[in-house]
């Protein structure tokens, strides 16, 4: 654990259920006038709020750009040059702020408009971390899941078709001036996706917790994230309680602020291999391979996953050692993904024993720098066993 470290978080978050309401209270607050949507076709016809939302700034404010996003996964640099057309023209903007509502994909297709707005290169030219941009237009994210923690972070995941790649538009302009955490938003998610988000959140926790990059801070995010999440996902999805759900969102919230200032790990590189090459989504990829580095983790004799056992026993009568006591974590995790019926393995998203070398390949050498960013190294036999049980 670093000793000395800078932690940062740039937030600015409204929750509670039916607040995406209030949102345009906020843009008349700010003085926006011309106001675009991003927003998830598929909740169109399950959120009664959206459509709400939509109607009032259509009577209150100068003008509405909407555009409603149809694809099932990760936007392309291609697609984005085509939507930022309806955000702008000759150069100039016709919104002056964005609403993106709905998964991340939705949220980060946002983001990439906002960029694209001032900025007017193609998309692929601002791939990875660009530097010396003009000042995007405002975005204000609106979650659909608890998972993927686009409402805290600036980056934006973008593919390109060429080469199949992730790398994203990742600038710091991005950072939401407004993230609404409605939990009425992610209790209508099918419950595919919330299983899919919530674990790849659990998990995220698991990997800031043990990256050797994490410090003091970091971690106390990375146990109140999993704590929220291990204890309400059950009643959530069993009972559709909106309390619930809103603890799913602030679980997210907290894995993400761990993330942003810990590090990103094998986890978190397989689960970009897994979304781009087989198209799983992201939180599956990131929860059942995280689940299985942790397990490798405690075998191999690490003992930090020990910071979340008061979760579950908070009694010193208990005379658990603390590789013990992370044991005992990983094995609470693994009856949690029995309970609510989430994967172990990749055996039904279409990764076959046929993919192992190229799966192989990707871990010891695509993503060697992730996979170092772990607290055990991996050696042949070790990366061998771990694709094998995922995949066999």
């Amino acid at each position: 654990m670093n000793k000395h470290f800078n932690f940062s978080l740039k937030t600015n978050v409204r929750s509670g259920e039916n607040e995406i309401s209030n949102i345009p209270e906020f843009l008349k607050n700010n003085d926006f006038k011309r106001v675009g949507f991003v927003i998830d076709f598929n909740l169109i016809d399950k959120i009664k709020s959206i459509n709400s939302l939509v109607d009032l700034c259509k009577n209150d404010f100068e003008s509405v750009v909407i555009h409603y996003y149809k694809l099932k996964f990760e936007p392309t640099y291609q697609y984005l040059d085509e939507v930022k057309k309806e955000f702008k023209k000759d150069n100039n903007s016709l919104v002056d702020v964005i609403i993106g509502i709905g998964g991340g994909s939705s949220v980060d297709l946002a983001k990439g408009i906002a960029t694209l707005i001032t900025n007017h290169e193609p998309a692929i030219n601002y791939r990875g971390f660009p530097e010396n941009l003009n000042k995007s237009i405002p975005v204000i994210a609106v979650p659909s899941t608890a998972g993927t923690g686009t409402e805290l972070a600036y980056n934006a995941v973008f593919i390109d078709e060429e080469s199949n790649t992730k790398l994203g538009i990742n600038t710091t302009n991005n950072y939401p001036i407004l993230s609404v955490l409605d939990p009425v938003m992610v209790a209508s998610a099918p419950r595919n996706v919330a299983i899919g988000s919530g674990i790849g959140a659990l998990i995220r926790c698991f990997e800031t917790l043990a990256s050797p990059q994490s410090n003091l801070v970091s971690k106390l995010f990375s146990r109140e994230g999993f704590n929220l999440i291990f204890d309400s996902m059950p009643n959530a999805l069993k009972n559709n309680e909106i309390d619930s759900w809103s603890k799913m969102q602030w679980g997210a919230y907290n894995s993400m602020a761990a993330l942003l200032n810990s590090n990103s790990g094998p986890a978190g590189a397989i689960s970009y291999y897994l979304s781009t090459k087989f198209d799983i989504p992201q939180g599956y990829g990131y929860g059942i391979s995280g689940l299985k580095i942790a397990e490798y983790n405690t075998h191999c004799g690490y003992e930090g996953y020990s910071f979340l056992f008061n979760n579950f026993i908070n009694d010193e009568t208990f005379k658990f050692d603390e590789l013990s006591k992370s044991k005992y974590v990983i094995n609470q995790t693994k009856l949690l993904f029995d309970e609510i019926n989430a994967p172990k393995n990749l055996k039904n998203f279409g990764v076959s024993s046929s993919e192992f070398d190229d799966f192989l390949h990707f871990c010891t050498v695509t993503a060697k720098g992730a996979f170092e960013n772990n607290p055990i190294n991996f050696n042949e036999e070790s990366m061998n066993s771990i694709i094998k049980e995922l995949i066999y």
